[in-house]
């Protein structure tokens, strides 16, 4: 139901890494610079640029580079962007610095440039802050908290008004809701495959019974403070060898759906295609399961103790997403299986990068990252594909939660 009511937003919500955030500018291996992004912006971005008061050669370059947006999807959306035909920003320099920042400083920067990874949501919480996994530097920051993720509440300098759209009992309990799952992902008492299958199934009974979220609110509590809680999903596996077959060949199709035609992804999946001599033949995936469990191996030598980086990957993508959805039953479910999708291709990219026993640590760290971010770019910042790809399990009668412990290898 649509509601007129202005929220007075008097404090901002954000993970504590997030004023520690830099770009690494040319340190970054995947420059968000570079691999054909699109830099578009808004009609205010464009005039300031074209009217912008500089150097010849950067007055040359910006008149030859940046350019209306008149047809197509994107003209829906945005006004102008930067001409990415060579592949990289033309603004970007051989040092890998942004050379408009370099001449007139940051504030001239399309509002693009200036946010990313970070993004702003108003909620009934407050003006939330949060960082996109789809940046090395975020990651970077997740790989050095091995105590997990905290949140700071801080009052705004200058209050702020946000339009509430939904009066829901389900939709006003967001806040809450949310937190407690936020608890149970980083509940180290069960394995994070668990820990996710069991907030699922919560967030299942909440779906299924909207109308009461407090009641809701009081079990999830309930069960979170619960010694034998990992107990109330045991009648739920990921299906032995048949449901880690699945669980590979849904992820390597999703990988080929992915919509990012870009250099570094389409090598990402050349590499992984070869690593498990994987093909496709009459409607059919086949893969060298050999070759996967070698890499799983790796995968547990290297990172079996470092968990909570996942642990603080999947909280940073909670968090970013604004999950769980709760502006109908239907969404708040699509969400939880969104979820699952997310977790299981960033653990099987993970386990991936893991195909060369012989790199030292910064080389498997670096490989490791750079899987996470393109997928989180190919994803996280594609509604598209997300909503393709989890709609195509509803279509296959796979959204429930008994696949969900097959995506989760729980």
């Amino acid at each position: 139901m649509e509601s007129p009511q202005k929220l007075r937003i008097t404090h901002e919500l954000k993970p504590v890494y997030y004023d520690k955030f830099r770009c690494l500018m040319g340190d970054c291996a995947l420059s968000c610079c570079k691999d054909n992004w699109k830099i578009a912006f808004s009609k205010k971005d464009y005039l300031r640029l074209r009217h912008l008061k500089c150097s010849p050669g950067l007055e040359e370059n910006l008149s030859k580079t940046v350019r209306r947006i008149r047809h197509g999807p994107a003209a829906e959306r945005w006004y102008a962007e930067f001409d990415m035909s060579a592949g990289v920003c033309p603004m970007l320099t051989e040092e890998g610095l942004c050379g408009l920042q370099m001449e007139q400083g940051g504030e001239v920067l399309p509002r693009v440039c200036k946010v990313f990874p970070r993004m702003e949501a108003c909620t009934g919480a407050g003006l939330e802050r949060s960082l996109s996994p789809g940046c090395e530097g975020v990651l970077g920051l997740l790989w050095e908290l091995p105590e997990g993720i905290d949140f700071v509440l801080e009052p705004l300098p200058k209050p702020l008004q946000a339009k509430r759209l939904y009066d829901t009992p389900l939709f006003l309990a967001h806040e809450e809701v949310r937190s407690l799952c936020i608890d149970f992902l980083q509940d180290r008492a069960l394995p994070l495959p668990r820990r996710i299958l069991l907030m699922c199934m919560l967030l299942r009974d909440l779906a299924d019974h909207p109308e009461d979220p407090e009641r809701w609110l009081r079990k999830a509590a309930g069960v979170l403070a619960e010694p034998g809680r990992e107990e109330l999903c045991a009648g739920l596996s990921g299906g032995g060898a048949a449901g880690r077959n699945l669980r590979i060949i849904n992820n390597l199709n999703l990988l080929q759906a992915i919509r990012q035609n870009d250099e570094e992804t389409n090598r990402l999946r050349r590499r992984i295609q070869e690593t498990l001599e994987a093909y496709w033949r009459n409607g059919q995936t086949h893969f060298c399961l050999e070759d996967y469990l070698r890499c799983e191996a790796v995968f547990r030598e290297r990172y079996g103790e470092r968990e909570w980086f996942f642990e603080n990957l999947m909280v940073c993508i909670y968090f970013h997403m604004s999950f769980p959805v709760l502006t109908s039953p239907e969404e708040l479910w699509k969400s939880c299986v969104n979820f699952c999708n997310l977790y299981s291709i960033c653990r099987f990219i993970s386990v991936l990068s893991c195909y060369d026993r012989g790199m030292d640590e910064a080389a498997a760290r670096a490989e490791l990252f750079r899987g996470l971010t393109l997928v989180s770019r190919g994803l996280l910042h594609n509604p598209e594909a997300q909503t393709h790809l989890r709609d195509e399990l509803f279509q296959n009668d796979s959204a429930t939660l008994a696949h969900m412990a097959i995506l989760l290898d729980c």
